[in-house]
C-alpha cells in the first residue's frame, strides 16, 4: 500500500509541474531564446533541470523516511553525503544563472572547479587514484595527479554532455540510458525508477519543442552521473574504466573533435558554434525526430557491443571508426550541397 501511494505521489507531482511548466518558467524567467546557431524559432521554457532536481530530492527524502538504501556504493558519513547534495544543488544554481544571464565560460569553469575542489577535499573517496583497463596487466597509478585528474574528468564530462544538448530528446535519452545502466547493474536503488514519470512528461513536451533541460538540467544531471560513475568505480562495482569510456565515447569524441577544429581554425575552443555532430546530422536528415533517433542509436552503440564477446579495446576502435565514417560522410554531403 505504501508503494502505491509513493508511485501515485510522484505521478501527481510531475503531472502538476508539467501542467504548469510555462507559468513556472515565467515566474523564474528562465527561457532559451532563439539565436542564429539554434534550431528553435521562439523562446522555450528551459526548466527541465528544476523538475529533475525536485524529483531527485524527493527520492532522497523517501529513501530517508522509509530507510531505503539508495546507493550501493559507499557515499560516506553524513558530512560527505550532505556535501554531495549541496554540490549537486550548487551546479543546478550555476546552470540556472547561466540560463538567465548567459555566463562566460571562464565564470562557469571557475565555479565548477571550485565546487569540485571543495567536494573532493571533503570526500577523498571521490578521487580516482588509479586507472584499471581490461587490456593492461597493471593499473595506471595517478599518484600526485589524482585530484587534478578527477576534477578534469568531471569537467570534461560536464562539457561533453552540454555539447550534445542541442536536439530534442537527445540529452534526456542519454541521461535515461545512463541512469538505467546504474539501476540494472544495482549500483543505485530501484527507487530511482520513479524518475520514469519525470521522463515521460519531459519527453512528451520536449518532443513538442515546449521545454528544454537547459543548462540547469544538463550541468546538474551530468555532475550527478559523473559522481555515480566514480563512486561505483572506486567501490569496484565497475571493475575497470573500459565500460565508462565506452558509455562516454561518442560525446567525448565529438567534444575532442570540436576543440581540435576550433584551435586549428584559431577560434576559442569554448565558443559555441553549429559544427556539433547533431548539427551535421540535421543538415542531412532535416526531420528532427529522425536525427534524434539516429543520434541516440549512435550514442548507445558502443555499450550494446559489450554484450558480445569482443574485447573492450576492439569495441572502442569500432566506435572510433563508426564516428569518423559518419563524420566524413556528413561533411562530404554538406560540401556537395
Amino acid at each position: 500500500m505504501i508503494e502505491f501511494f509513493i508511485i501515485l505521489f510522484f505521478f501527481v507531482l510531475n503531472y502538476f509541474f508539467f501542467c504548469n511548466f510555462y507559468k513556472i518558467s515565467l515566474y523564474l524567467d528562465v527561457f532559451d531564446k532563439p539565436l542564429k546557431r539554434k534550431i528553435h524559432k521562439k523562446k522555450v521554457a528551459s526548466i527541465g533541470g528544476v523538475f529533475f532536481l525536485i524529483n531527485f530530492l524527493f527520492i532522497i527524502a523517501v529513501g530517508y523516511l522509509f530507510k531505503i538504501k539508495l546507493f550501493y556504493f559507499n557515499i560516506g558519513d553524513s558530512v560527505k553525503y550532505f556535501s554531495f547534495l549541496i554540490t549537486f544543488i550548487l551546479f543546478f544554481i550555476l546552470g540556472i544563472l547561466d540560463d538567465k544571464y548567459i555566463l562566460s565560460y571562464k565564470i562557469k569553469f571557475f565555479f565548477s572547479f571550485l565546487f569540485l575542489f571543495f567536494l573532493i577535499k571533503i570526500d577523498k573517496n571521490l578521487v580516482i587514484y588509479e586507472l584499471r583497463f581490461s587490456f593492461l596487466e597493471y593499473p595506471i597509478l595517478l599518484k600526485y595527479f589524482a585530484t587534478f585528474f578527477t576534477i578534469l574528468c568531471i569537467l570534461l564530462f560536464l562539457n561533453a554532455c552540454n555539447m550534445i544538448d542541442g536536439l530534442n530528446l537527445l540529452s534526456i535519452s542519454y541521461f535515461i540510458f545512463i541512469i538505467f545502466f546504474f539501476i540494472f547493474n544495482k549500483y543505485i536503488s530501484n527507487l530511482f525508477i520513479l524518475l520514469i514519470f519525470y521522463y515521460i512528461f519531459f519527453i512528451y513536451l520536449n518532443n513538442r519543442n515546449q521545454i528544454f533541460l537547459g543548462d540547469n538540467g544538463t550541468i546538474s544531471i551530468s555532475f550527478l552521473l559523473s559522481y555515480f560513475f566514480i563512486k561505483s568505480y572506486n567501490a569496484n562495482f565497475i571493475s575497470n574504466v573500459d565500460i565508462i569510456f565506452l558509455i562516454m565515447a561518442v560525446p567525448g569524441l565529438d567534444m575532442f573533435r570540436l576543440f581540435l577544429e576550433r584551435i586549428l581554425n584559431k577560434k576559442n575552443p569554448f565558443k559555441a558554434d553549429s559544427n556539433h555532430l547533431h548539427h551535421l546530422i540535421l543538415y542531412e536528415f532535416p526531420k528532427k525526430n529522425v536525427a534524434s533517433i539516429l543520434l541516440i542509436l549512435v550514442l548507445i552503440f558502443p555499450y550494446t557491443l559489450t554484450f558480445t564477446k569482443l574485447s573492450y579495446l576492439f569495441i572502442l576502435l569500432i566506435t572510433l571508426l563508426l564516428y569518423l565514417t559518419l563524420l566524413i560522410f556528413l561533411k562530404l554531403k554538406i560540401k556537395k550541397k
